[in-house]
């Protein structure tokens, strides 16, 4: 087992055993996580509301963190609307508010439907009165937030609706019934999906998306970087160490997302309470509580606990994180990581002006090629153009000369035929004289001189 080295401090509040609300509402990053970067001192603050044993008077009590010295330092805020008996209720945070739902007191035994919302910035408490559907009175139930809305299910033992409201426009929706009921159990949101376990409901993990809605899961394959927890259980005892088992998501390579961190107060329970039951409860001890991750140590009255630095949740299996033990350490790994990020950011700064360059000369390659390309095909269409052209003229004399020379020949053929016709004409010219000649030697001799 992992050592967890923690510190018991005065916060200013005391659950006395039973489920108060605690919600950070400090400063965080853009992916939601506790910002711890430097310029942000004094400003990281846990919310805590609920039945106060310490002092029943100051039932709203905000804890702020000092990182330079591991200090905490504690306020309890007038004027809270909230009933100061208020037990086993959800404090949830959404944006720059905190919402605070249902829960249990004795003017309200059976739950109550109460909204109220905590403004940060100003520090003030609203009473939101209901309006069109609205869920029913319950205690002991579970609150997670996602996509910018608040969602709770369960409750009362035996409840499974699920609700979420929107701040935007303060209307109430449902959306079914979870898997299984979820009473005095905890949750978790994880990439989008809001994990719910544990308490005095069922063995089942439950999980629910906006996309999916409600599923059993497969298997506990949830775990955090390091050693965070998310569920502290307490006993009804009010002496300090009624801080008796920390239970953590899977730490290193445990296969069970349950494990107890035993601390050395589990004195007067522990012969009866083994540790090893889901998110279990002893007799006298009325349920789980949530819990805040701020500073580098546990500080908790019973069921109030602030835990060390926030890592974010990520599927199993995770490495191990060693968390840094002062301000110091945390400034140095900052600015490590500073200076990792930095070297990241001048990387892709390179990266990107060599693709650009890359692009470039790209273009002007293929600029060229192209051109080259069109030079060499116009090329070959004006000399395949001259080609045809020379092949026509060719074509065309020939024709030309082909005409010709049968005009030609025919004037010849004409010219020969006619000569043939003289050459005709003369012989029978001839002949007739012949003849004649004959005729008039025949006859008289003066006729042949006539004829002569």
């Amino acid at each position: 087992m992992p050592a967890f080295d923690f510190s018991l401090t005065d916060v200013g509040h005391k659950a006395s055993g039973d489920q108060s609300g605690v919600a950070y509402i400090g400063p965080l990053t853009d992916e939601g996580l506790i910002d711890m970067s430097p310029g942000t001192e004094g400003k990281h603050k846990v919310l805590i509301v609920g039945d106060n044993g310490q002092n029943s008077c100051n039932h709203c009590v905000v804890v702020t963190f000092n990182p330079r010295d591991q200090s905490l330092s504690h306020v309890a805020l007038p004027s809270c609307p909230v009933p100061s008996d208020i037990c086993y209720v959800t404090l949830t945070r959404v944006g720059g508010s905190a919402y605070l739902f249902g829960g249990y007191s004795s003017s309200h035994t059976s739950g109550t439907d109460a909204l109220y919302r905590f403004d940060i910035a100003s520090m003030t408490w609203t009473h939101v009165h209901k309006r069109g559907d609205w869920p029913s009175a319950r205690h002991a139930h579970v609150a997670f937030t996602l996509s910018g809305r608040l969602y709770i299910t369960g409750g009362d033992s035996s409840k499974r609706d699920t609700w979420y409201y929107t701040p935007e426009t303060g209307v109430w929706v449902k959306v079914g019934d979870a898997p299984c009921k979820a009473y005095c159990s905890c949750s978790c949101v994880v990439d989008g999906r809001a994990y719910v376990f544990g308490g005095w409901s069922s063995s089942e993990m439950i999980s629910f998306t906006v996309q999916d809605g409600w599923r059993t899961s497969d298997g506990l394959l949830l775990t955090l970087s390091g050693m965070l927890a998310y569920t502290i259980v307490t006993d009804s005892t009010d002496d300090e160490d009624g801080l008796f088992n920390l239970y953590t998501l899977v730490l290193d390579d445990y296969a069970s997302l349950v494990e107890t961190l035993a601390i050395d107060v589990i004195r007067d329970v522990a012969g009866e309470y083994t540790g090893q039951e889901w998110m279990g409860n002893c007799d006298d001890n009325p349920g789980t509580c949530g819990i805040i991750t701020i500073g580098n140590a546990i500080e908790a009255r019973l069921g109030t606990a602030l835990l060390p630095f926030h890592i974010k949740v990520e599927s199993f299996p995770a490495p191990a994180m060693d968390l840094p033990t002062t301000y110091e350490d945390k400034l140095s790994e900052l600015s490590a990581t500073r200076q990792q990020y930095d070297i990241a950011v001048q990387e892709q700064l390179t990266a990107e002006t060599e693709y650009e360059t890359q692009k470039r000369n790209a273009i002007i390659d293929t600029g060229a090629t192209i051109a080259m390309a069109q030079g060499e095909a116009y090329a070959s269409v004006s000399e395949a153009t001259g080609m045809a052209n020379a092949t026509r003229i060719v074509a065309d004399a020939h024709g030309i000369a082909a005409a010709r020379y049968q005009n030609v020949l025919g004037e010849a053929t004409a010219q020969s035929t006619n000569d043939n016709m003289l050459r005709a004409v003369y012989i029978d010219m001839l002949g007739a004289q012949t003849m004649a000649d004959l005729i008039v030697d025949a006859g008289t001799g003066s006729v042949i001189a006539d004829a002569r």
